[in-house]
């Protein structure tokens, strides 16, 4: 991908980083973990080949890659503590999610 095209997807997603940050936040509950889950998310949004070019779709399209980044960190913190979520504690996960 050209430097340029990645510069102005940054430049283009940067306007939504703070609010993503604090949906990341509220789902995951630490602001180390949703730095994190903000940061691997900018890097799939500036690589990938399916990058919306229509500003309102791309603001959705942003936070649902931030919902399933935060989704994947409950996951493997879940696995990481021994347990997996039960089926009402992931359904509560996506609810909180997908309300915001």
């Amino acid at each position: 991908m050209k430097v340029a095209t990645v510069q102005q997807r940054l430049q283009q997603l940067q306007v939504y980083t703070p609010a993503a940050q604090r949906f990341a936040l509220h789902l995951l509950g630490c602001a180390a973990s949703a730095a994190d889950a903000c940061q691997r998310s900018l890097e799939k949004a500036l690589t990938t080949a399916h990058y919306p070019t229509d500003p309102v779709v791309l603001k959705s399209w942003f936070f649902q890659v931030v919902r399933h980044q935060c989704l994947d960190q409950i996951r493997h913190r879940s696995a990481a503590d021994g347990r997996q979520l039960d089926d009402d504690e992931f359904a509560t996960s996506a609810e909180v999610a997908n309300h915001n």
